[in-house]
């Protein structure tokens, strides 16, 4: 009875949180190592040429994100070069622009989540962490337009290099 039990609950568990996929050593030291890289890049950009405020370098957070799914999934489109940089400055500027307009924070959050969602719905250019980083930018509240080029434009361009190089690296 018991073994009757932990066997229809072991199939239930498999069929709503199913088992992860294995992942070669090598692969895996090769993502870490490319994650690893590329946020280390994008931080010592931030720390050589950049006056980040605490509320500020929490997009850093975001572009480790990318920097992950650039290389867990180098074939897809969400995180080819060119969708980064487009997606991510498209939703820098939709936050910039509920930042300065709306001033209501709340609001302000919500209307940066619908618009960045369809904006990046129809330019073509999903790419999940843009909306996120979107969302950041509104809940720290800044307010610089400077921000939108460095170091949003410059730390997307260390991530788009990331995932071209990577991408030319598979395919050769």
């Amino acid at each position: 009875m018991l073994q009757k039990f932990i066997a229809k609950l072991n199939s239930y568990l498999d069929r709503i949180a199913p088992g992860q996929p294995v992942v070669q050593w090598r692969r895996a030291l090769v993502i870490s190592a490319g994650v690893g890289i590329a946020v280390l890049a994008i931080e010592f950009m931030n720390l050589a040429y950049g006056t980040l405020g605490v509320s500020e370098s929490m997009v850093l957070a975001v572009f480790g994100v990318t920097a992950l799914l650039i290389f867990l999934f180098p074939n897809s489109m969400m995180y080819s070069p060119l969708t980064i940089l487009e997606a991510n400055l498209f939703a820098s500027f939709v936050a910039l622009t509920c930042v300065y307009i709306i001033p209501i924070p709340i609001l302000g959050l919500i209307i940066c989540m619908l618009c960045t969602t369809l904006g990046l719905y129809l330019l073509n250019c999903i790419h999940p962490p843009a909306f996120f980083l979107g969302v950041v930018i509104v809940m720290a509240g800044v307010d610089s337009l400077d921000f939108a080029f460095y170091p949003l434009m410059v730390d997307s361009l260390l991530l788009s290099l990331a995932s071209y190089l990577y991408r030319s690296y598979l395919n050769r």
